[in-house]
């Protein structure tokens, strides 16, 4: 069986533009369940291919009427994460302002909304160099838990560990990560 490691190669890309000929309008469907903005719906369906890119392997094995379930299901979780990311970016700018507002002596207006922006996309910067950094196992756990939203015992078929020792694993695979991210933050700070 193969199993994708990394980016998604031009194969896996290929593979997952096939699934969106087919089941495109599936995917369609349940993107505008959530989501009414046309824009905003296309990127979450190619953010959704850029998920079946990297389960390319798994894509492989199933008929037709599983696809349509993956491709469908696939865009949800991808709707659903984007949704929970546009809330926790609002609850921390919300939660920031008035720290801001001390700071500034003012009100935040467009600067501070551009550092806040500014700062996201330092971590999102430094999330991404962290994960291709560490193992393929500790990478595998990580995307599979948080980005694919997997169960414990798809994980711990994908890694080849018991399902008890998951938790485990993803604890030590997140620590491995925040100090990766906090050692290119501090390099950041040195120059």
């Amino acid at each position: 069986m193969r199993q994708n490691k990394g980016p998604p190669t031009r194969e896996d890309m290929e593979i997952a533009a096939r699934v969106y000929e087919r089941h495109k309008g599936v995917m369609y469907k349940t993107v505008l369940e959530h989501i009414r903005d046309r824009s905003e719906a296309d990127a979450a369906v190619h953010e959704a291919l850029m998920r079946l890119a990297r389960c390319a392997g798994t894509l492989e094995r199933l008929d037709e009427k599983a696809l349509a379930v993956y491709a469908a299901e696939t865009v949800r979780s991808t709707v659903l994460d984007l949704e929970r990311r546009r809330g926790a970016e609002l609850r921390h700018i919300t939660e920031a302002a008035p720290e801001t507002l001390e700071a500034l002596g003012a009100d935040p207006g467009p600067e501070a909304a551009y550092l806040e922006r500014e700062a996201r996309q330092e971590r999102s910067r430094r999330l991404r160099e962290a994960l291709f950094q560490l193992s393929e196992t500790d990478r595998e756990l990580l995307i599979g838990r948080y980005i694919l939203g997997e169960s414990d015992e798809v994980l711990a078929r994908r890694v080849g560990v018991l399902p008890a020792s998951v938790s485990m694993k993803l604890t030590r695979a997140r620590r491995r990560a925040r100090r990766l991210m906090e050692g290119k933050e501090a390099e950041g700070h040195e120059s």
